[in-house]
């Protein structure tokens, strides 16, 4: 729901064709389809953080990959978005930051367990 892959895909349902990029330059220019596809994106996203967090509470949330190139678009509404869902007690514990190695990183931990 979250994936650059869904992104683009639900982009392509509204008329934006040329992947999640697409959609993320769209909403920069106020497409407002392409802000509401986003939105989505960064709800269910907050929702499986805050589950997570309440479940294991992990000391911070690695994201990665090509949808954390927009990250002014994804990261700070994100962190915003996740208070909202977990504990009180929790807010300020949670901490979301992006991977160092950007869209490699799935690559590059994959030949780590190899």
């Amino acid at each position: 729901m979250a994936s650059g892959t869904a992104i683009g895909a639900a982009g392509e349902s509204k008329g934006i064709p040329g992947g999640s990029e697409a959609v993320f330059n769209e909403a920069r220019n106020r497409n407002e389809a392409a802000q509401v596809i986003i939105d989505e994106a960064v709800d269910y996203l907050a929702m499986a953080i805050a589950n997570l967090t309440h479940a294991i509470n992990p000391e911070v949330f690695v994201l990665g990959e090509g949808v954390m190139s927009a990250e002014e678009q994804i990261l700070h509404p994100l962190r915003a978005k996740v208070k909202e869902y977990v504990y009180p007690e929790l807010k300020e514990l949670v901490q979301i930051v992006p991977a160092m190695l950007g869209c490699k990183s799935g690559v590059i931990g994959a030949g780590f367990i190899g």
